[in-house]
């Protein structure tokens, strides 16, 4: 089992991580520990098509937080903002590490 990322309001197990099809599941690379069972959201809401792209987000979870992570302190390093971005990184950074603001 991998150790879990701490430092954040609570844990996870870090990435990467992927997505299996029948059952849809979300794994920790190594297949051992699951991370979620995807419903399926059923034919008049896209079926099969929208739950696998959803389990294929929840697999990307680690490496798009990573991703703001990373946005986030280039943005400040560089002092450039013009649109407000910062704000947008740290709010979705908030949200995966369970600070969000309300």
């Amino acid at each position: 089992m991998r150790p879990t990322t701490r430092g954040d309001r609570g844990s996870y197990t870090p990435g990467p991580w992927i997505w299996t099809s029948l059952p849809v599941d979300v794994l920790a690379e190594n297949g051992e520990l699951p991370i979620a069972a995807v419903q399926n959201v059923g034919p008049a809401r896209g079926g099969s098509v929208t739950t696998e792209a959803n389990a294929r987000l929840m697999a990307a979870a680690p490496d798009l937080l990573a991703a703001c992570r990373a946005a986030l302190a280039s943005l400040l390093y560089l002092r450039h903002d013009p649109t407000n971005t910062t704000d947008d990184l740290r709010a979705a950074i908030a949200r995966a590490i369970g600070e969000e603001r309300r």
